[in-house]
């Protein structure tokens, strides 16, 4: 038996004159506008996925980091609460000039190479400094809620600050 069938949010209009061989068989579903809070609930289950997934790997990357280099993580969590100011004005110097010293290295045909192992570098430090600022904020929690005499990093200030930060 010929004829069409199709499945859509509202039916097809067949103009006068048209001839379609057999039936036209037409079922009606829910289309994406019809029902918004379809659309929500999935961004919504997106959204939860991806704070699971961002905190998961803030976590893993700050564990790591403590472990492989205690030393230096508890030296720079002291440097960021007693040297702060300096701290955060070396870090906004860098998270500005360093974007528009890679723009005008890309520019000229010698900079590129730097221009491109710039930018590498500047993507690392960020995601150093996400890690960093994830255990100097648990050091900071353990601190002032524990009224502890002074900022401590350990495992639980790393997943104490993964969690709080994510």
């Amino acid at each position: 038996k010929n004829g069409i069938a199709y499945r859509a949010p509202a039916e097809a209009t067949i103009e006068p004159g048209s001839v379609v061989a057999g039936d036209v068989q037409f079922t009606k579903i829910q289309g994406w506008g019809a029902n918004k809070n379809d659309l929500r609930k999935i961004l919504g289950a997106i959204a939860d996925v991806w704070l699971i997934l961002k905190f998961l790997m803030l976590l893993t990357g700050a564990l790591i980091l403590y472990f492989l280099a205690r030393r230096n993580v508890e030296t720079a969590v002291n440097v960021m609460f007693t040297g702060f100011w300096g701290a955060a004005a070396r870090g906004f110097v860098i998270l500005v000039v360093a974007p528009a010293a890679v723009v005008i290295g890309l520019m000229t045909v010698i900079g590129i190479p730097v221009a491109i192992l710039a930018l590498l570098v500047y993507i690392s430090l960020i995601i150093l400094s996400a890690l960093f600022a994830g255990i100097a904020f648990g050091s900071f929690a353990i601190k002032h809620l524990g009224r502890q005499p002074e900022y401590r990093v350990s495992w639980k200030t790393v997943v104490i600050g993964a969690l709080l930060f994510s």
